[in-house]
This record gives structure tokens, C-alpha cells and sequence, in this order.
């Protein structure tokens, strides 16, 4: 168990403060969770948004989402900048107080209407685009997961997305991001006895 150093007789503005933290053990998804953080679902308006994307990173999860019955992975055709017109994987916004996992279930469902079952972080990378939705310049720090499909439902796309295209797991794909997405996918579901190929 992973525990932090005691900070005895920290001084702050001329008070005598004492610390002691203990981290928690981490989640599957490398979570650390100190006490409870609700998940914030409300929305913000559109030009605070827009301020906050102007100055601040924007923090996402995308998510290489595996059929594993075809192996296959999903990608869906971007309405909206960055990215218009790719092929992306699912992803989204992080919401304050979710899990990873939690926000790659939450995202599936809401971007593709698919339920899914997180089983890795693949790794994470630092998205900075010359253009967004709002405007400006973005950037969103990210991290990948692999995910499989659990029910066979049909996919519905949200408003965001123009069209979807299932791929196979072992033909390389045209987009770098992805293409970096689907080798590691690939790797670790092999290794794991997930699917054959």
C-alpha cells in the first residue's frame, strides 16, 4: 500500500498546520480516491465553456471499443472540430469526480449507445489542435482505454457524429492516433487470451 509522508508542523501564513495523508489504494483504472467527490453532471454555458477552452486544457477519455466476437473496433466520422471529418475513436470529456472507467462507460452509452466493459489504459497522450469548436486553439490531454463491446445492441449516434465504421483489429488504419489505439489494443488483447486472431 502506497502511503505519504507525514508533513508535522506545516506553516501556512503564520499558522502552525498539521498534515497527515494516507493515499488509498489505487483502482483498476489508477484511481486514487482520498473521500467522496460527487460526479458533477451539470453543464456550464456555452461562453464559460469557451473561456475554459481558451485557457485551460480540456481533460478526455477515449475509448478503442472492441466488438469481441468480429474483432473489430469502432470508430466514428467527427461532425465537430478538432479532428472534423476523422475517424476517432469513442471519447469524451472527463467529468469532475468520475472514475476513468467510470467516464468510458458513461461516454459509450451517451456517444454510440453501446454498454461497455473497460479492461485496460493503454496509455495517454497530449492532444493540441489549431482550431475546436469554440474558435481557438485546444488541447486535450487524454487517456486510452480498451474496452469490449457486452450487449449487441445497434449503435445510435449522438449529434456529434455523422457516421460510424466497425474495423477489423488487425489492418492497419490511416489515422495516427487511432492506428497507435488499435496496435495497442491489439497487443494486450492477444496477450491476454481475449480474442484470437
Amino acid at each position: 500500500m502506497l502511503s505519504l509522508t507525514v508533513f508535522p508542523g506545516y506553516m501556512m501564513h503564520g499558522m502552525e498546520k498539521n498534515y497527515c495523508l494516507r493515499a488509498p489504494q489505487p483502482s483498476a483504472d489508477n484511481t486514487l480516491r482520498y473521500g467522496e467527490c460527487p460526479i458533477n453532471k451539470d453543464r456550464v454555458s456555452a461562453t464559460l465553456y469557451q473561456e475554459v477552452i481558451k485557457h485551460f486544457p480540456i481533460f478526455c477519455v477515449d475509448i478503442i471499443l472492441i466488438n469481441p466476437i468480429t474483432c473489430e473496433y469502432l470508430t466514428i466520422l467527427r461532425k465537430d472540430k478538432p479532428a472534423k471529418g476523422a475517424f476517432y475513436p469513442v471519447g469524451g470529456r472527463l467529468l469532475k469526480g468520475e472514475t476513468y472507467f467510470d467516464a468510458a462507460m458513461r461516454i459509450c452509452s451517451q456517444e454510440v449507445h453501446i454498454t461497455a466493459m473497460p479492461l485496460k489504459i493503454l496509455g495517454t497522450f497530449n492532444h493540441i489542435y489549431p482550431d475546436s469548436a469554440w474558435n481557438c486553439p485546444s488541447q486535450t490531454p487524454d487517456v486510452l482505454i480498451v474496452a469490449i463491446c457486452t450487449n449487441n445492441e445497434s449503435i445510435s449516434l449522438d449529434r456529434h457524429h455523422d457516421t460510424y465504421k466497425w474495423r477489423s483489429l488487425c489492418e492497419p488504419h490511416g489515422t495516427e492516433f487511432t492506428e497507435i489505439g488499435r496496435r495497442k489494443a491489439l497487443k494486450y488483447l492477444v496477450k491476454h487470451n481475449i480474442i484470437n486472431t
